[in-house]
């Protein structure tokens, strides 16, 4: 990001301040010769400039000459901004007053949590249900809290799934399951084919459908760009985005920075609703059967319905400060699963769940490794990496461990599976590809930089971005690069394969399409 700055060549140097002693002449008055010891050319040579803003006092020098001692000037003007300044804090305390009085939600919130992590005020239809919850906390200890009752969905249940011809890749991960597959099968080498450059950091990976590619940006605008001309179609300003979109029902959902959840509708961007989560979110949300589900950093874990935006229900799993959930979740077999920064892995029923339901079953990793890679499931296994740089695969059934795998560094880059392989980037610079039954090493390969980016398979190809600023084609069986391109900044998003193109957004602010 570009910053303009100042030149010092253009800046104007302001004319010195004149004396407010020196009285004005009076027009009958018989003008007096001015001392000749004293020019006033001469003093302002000889007044340094920056000296201008200090006042002298009595019997100090000025420019060579004492000043007698007089009568005491007066402090009107100080005494004036002093009032001014009060009356603006008694103002401030007022408004402060007024608000805590008028958000009992927040005020209860404020009470469990440090109150520099509540980012917004509760919106009033949700917050009888988020109050209760954060009245709720217990740290280190699952709290299930669900609406009173299920609300009645407004249209057909949605889900964000890649259709079977290949045409949208609708959520980061191609499906709930996010396994990254996709049914498209591409030629290389590619060549861009465009570009545009919408600002800000681009750090959510594009979601492709309606014809539009939707994307977020630290500039705090949400995006749906027309993927035939190229351009911006529509826009919503909100707060810094991290996270990736997903787009079902005909709505594309996704968190801000500010705390938030927001629905708007896919082809208009006009918002549909809005959640609080108290905290920011740098989870990406994910849809399946008319839920939307997303984790938050306060360590709450939200089911939202779809349609209506109300709650359906929700789990506090800690607390901001070490068990937040930066993770996006997996949808499979009638389970969510998801990770924690402290460490522990969770498998939550999405059906029936009820204020006695508990998770299905639970893993924490030893020596306290966060996770911050989000989950891939395919064929009855659930993989994901982690903070103390080990790739895992669970059971789904009964979260029995399979096997793990040394990645060399903490993984923040989420799986892929495709054909009995998993693949996975690293922060030691490096792309993996592991046998997915015994987790023993296939292949790997080298990029110049951490890799934080998730990978896509398209046909025998593996995409995945790194932070040396490149996209790499990688040959599935073997490792072996088919093709690279280079983009201004590090890249820290997924690629998405959609309609026979590759999108992809970088920390240059730029969104790509890829083809041949």
């Amino acid at each position: 990001m570009s910053q303009e700055t100042e030149k010092p060549g253009n800046r104007k140097l302001s004319q010195p301040p004149v004396a407010k002693n020196a009285a004005a002449p009076s027009p009958t008055s018989t003008p007096q010769k001015p001392t000749p010891k004293m020019p006033p050319a001469k003093t302002v040579v000889k007044t340094p400039l920056a000296s201008t803003t200090v006042r002298p006092t009595a019997n100090r020098p000025v420019n060579g000459r004492i000043t007698p001692t007089g009568p005491k000037r007066g402090y009107g003007f100080e005494i004036a901004l002093g009032l001014i300044l009060a009356a603006l804090v008694i103002g401030i305390i007022i408004v402060l007053v007024a608000t805590s009085s008028g958000n009992s939600g927040k005020t209860q919130t404020n009470a469990t949590t440090n109150p520099a992590n509540v980012s917004n005020p509760l919106t009033p239809k949700n917050a009888a249900t988020v109050q209760a919850l954060v009245t709720a906390l217990n740290n280190g200890q699952t709290i299930v809290t669900a609406a009173p009752a299920a609300p009645t969905p407004t249209g057909a249940p949605a889900s964000s799934a890649t259709d079977p011809e290949g045409l949208t890749w609708p959520v980061n991960g191609g499906n709930p399951a996010r396994t990254r597959l996709s049914p498209d099968t591409l030629k290389f080498p590619m060549q861009k084919l465009w570009e545009n450059q919408v600002g800000g950091e681009l750090q959510s990976s594009p979601a492709i459908a309606n014809g539009l590619a939707y994307f977020g940006s630290s500039n705090g605008a949400i995006y749906a760009v027309d993927i035939q001309t190229h351009q911006v179609k529509w826009q919503r300003n909100y707060a810094p985005i991290a996270t990736s979109p997903a787009v079902a029902g005909g709505q594309i959902y996704f968190g801000t920075s500010a705390g938030y959840v927001y629905a708007l509708d896919a082809l208009t961007g006009q918002e549909k609703w809005n959640f609080p989560t108290i905290e920011q979110v740098l989870s990406s949300p994910v849809v399946a059967n008319g839920v939307v589900y997303i984790g938050s950093n306060l360590g709450v874990f939200w089911a939202i319905d779809a349609n209506t935006g109300q709650k359906r229900w929700s789990a506090q799993i800690g607390n901001a400060n070490g068990a937040g959930i930066n993770t996006s979740p997996a949808v499979s077999d009638g389970l969510v699963f998801f990770g924690s920064n402290n460490g522990v892995f969770y498998a939550f029923p999405t059906d029936n769940v009820t204020t006695a339901t508990k998770p299905k079953w639970t893993v924490q990793l030893p020596n306290g490794q966060g996770i911050l890679s989000s989950p891939a499931v395919a064929e009855g296994v659930v993989y994901f990496g982690s903070e103390g740089g080990k790739l895992y695969a669970y059971n789904v059934a009964d979260g029995a461990k399979k096997w793990e795998a040394d990645l060399n560094g903490p993984s923040r880059s989420s799986p892929a599976v495709a054909h009995g392989v998993v693949y996975i980037g690293s922060s030691d610079k490096k792309v993996y590809a592991f046998n997915a039954k015994d987790g023993s090493k296939k292949w790997e390969f080298a990029t110049g930089d951490a890799v934080f980016s998730s990978p896509a398979i398209t046909g025998d190809t593996l995409l995945i971005g790194s932070n040396d600023t490149k996209l790499y084609a990688l040959d599935l069986a073997t490792g072996q690069k088919k093709w690279e391109f280079a983009t201004d900044d590090i890249i820290g998003s997924s690629p998405a394969v959609a309609g026979n193109r590759v999108y992809l957004t970088s920390f240059d602010g730029r969104l790509y399409a890829f083809g041949n």
